[in-house]
């Protein structure tokens, strides 16, 4: 009786059973979680993906397959490509950000370059060319460094007689 508005006492919660609602209600929000991210990369939206970079002049055209997110320790796609509307020079040069390509551990080169040099800030790569041809391909076989932690952004250069015919920027996002 002295409830004072007329009402009835509104029941009293023990503290613990407070606390183990919460605990209740986080659990819940946590396994949900968890369920989203397996389902998230069960679908493989939390993997390498990749994503096409592309620039042209001088009647050739550069393009870069490249990947747009990776994590650390992934193989990852690269592949650089050439096409001309002329035939191609007896070498192509393509030049790759210095910074950008110390991201990766390279496996192996198809077609091997004929040889590799650095400037400091670009990695040129010199690659033989079958006369008559007006298309070269470059594959990488690569994977993410381990260490790498943060992505980058990259510039890739490509040189005809040592001329620049097309340049190309993109960036990698690496998750954790």
């Amino acid at each position: 009786m002295g409830s004072g508005a007329g009402g009835a006492a509104a029941p009293r919660v023990e503290p613990t059973a407070a606390r183990s609602r919460a605990w209740m209600t986080s659990r819940r929000v946590l396994v949900l979680l968890l369920v989203v991210f397996v389902v998230l990369g069960g679908t493989g939206l939390l993997g390498v993906r990749d994503a096409v970079a592309r620039a042209s002049g001088d009647g050739c055209s550069l393009e870069v397959r490249y990947p747009r997110v990776a994590r650390a320790g992934l193989d990852v796609p690269l592949r650089y490509s050439v096409s001309c509307d002329r035939p191609l020079p007896a070498q192509v040069v393509l030049g790759v950000s210095q910074d950008y390509a110390t991201m990766f551990e390279a496996q192996g080169f198809a077609p091997e370059p004929e040889s590799q040099s650095g400037d400091g800030s670009t990695t040129w790569f010199t690659v033989a060319v079958e006369p008559g041809s007006r298309d070269l391909v470059l594959d990488v076989d690569t994977y993410v460094q381990p260490s790498s932690q943060r992505g980058r952004e990259a510039e890739v250069v490509l040189r005809l007689e040592d001329r620049e015919v097309a340049r190309t920027s993109f960036r990698t996002t690496l998750l954790p």
